[in-house]
């Protein structure tokens, strides 16, 4: 690679991991003693399907806040790392990367478990015939072709609340690769986990308003947010997920980490958004024993 390639290559991963500016304003942050009474009892309502109380507004607010892999992908594509051939959108919501990928590959799957987001989803993709939309769980899925290039954007990877449930899922990440296909994804820092525990945000955009409350436990990696929106209030569960665990699931599935979100500056940076960025790769070919390489199908 030459100088201004590897340049043009690390400003790619720099504009990734750099935080954005979120279109939603942060109106109230709350404790316990300042919470106002009608919104604790509100609170305690029976909860709603995941999304259903989010989906109205979910995408104008997650849209200007999640990483631009598209962006970053079609810079790989220009560098001739990426061919353009099948991606997939990993627990795709709304289909905000799906939509950014479509122009710039041939084939598109958008996946998501929320039949509330994966509508949206279709939607968003209704002008690429090339693109699909699959309701299934990242942890048990399986494409009809690999692809080459797999996103899980906005740190959807941490609802894996077991390691076991993670391992699965980059189980089936390695099935839908072709081999050389990548994996890129980012995680919740235990440091952001922490430091929005035991506190509430009100936030406000075009006309909605709805309430974040967050508790976390250290001990058990887990983070319990409630959300109340004026549909009503849904229950979130995600879980703190390490470095050491990424490559343990990683290194089960076949998969090999990558050092290109390694950097410093780039882990400084996506530390200030309170995420951590990582590349996953699949081999190019499987060893059956240490001397005869089998080439694996699908490229």
């Amino acid at each position: 690679m030459s100088p201004l390639a590897h340049a043009r290559d690390f400003a790619a991963r720099l504009r990734l991991v750099a935080p954005r500016r979120g279109t939603s304003v942060l109106t109230g942050v709350f404790n316990a003693e300042t919470l106002p009474a009608g919104i604790r009892a509100a609170f305690a309502a029976p909860p709603l399907p995941a999304y259903q109380g989010l989906a109205p507004f979910w995408d104008a607010h997650w849209s200007s806040i999640v990483p631009r892999y598209a962006a970053y992908a079609a810079a790989l594509v220009r560098a001739g790392q990426l061919r353009g051939d099948g991606a997939l959108d990993l627990a795709c919501g709304s289909a905000i990367a799906a939509a950014g990928l479509a122009p710039r590959f041939r084939r598109v799957v958008a996946l998501d478990r929320s039949p509330h987001l994966l509508a949206q989803a279709r939607d968003r993709l209704a002008a690429f015939p090339h693109a699909t939309c699959l309701e299934a769980s990242f942890e048990d899925f399986a494409l009809l072709e690999p692809v080459e290039l797999v996103v899980c954007a906005g740190n959807s990877l941490n609802y894996a609340l077991t390691p076991a449930a993670l391992a699965r899922a980059f189980a089936c990440v390695a099935r839908a690769l072709a081999p050389g296909g990548r994996f890129l994804f980012d995680l919740v820092s235990r440091e952001s986990f922490a430091g929005a525990s035991g506190l509430t945000f009100r936030y406000r955009l075009a006309g909605h308003e709805w309430w974040q409350a967050y508790a976390y436990d250290p001990a058990t990696g887990l983070d319990e947010a409630r959300i109340l929106t004026p549909r009503g209030v849904e229950h979130h569960r995600r879980r703190f997920i390490g470095s050491p665990e990424v490559r343990a699931a990683a290194e089960a599935a076949g998969l090999e980490v990558t050092g290109r979100f390694q950097h410093p500056l780039l882990r400084w940076l996506a530390g200030r958004r309170g995420w951590a960025f990582y590349e996953l790769v699949a081999p190019v070919y499987r060893a059956t024993s240490r001397t005869t390489p089998v080439v694996m199908a699908g490229r």
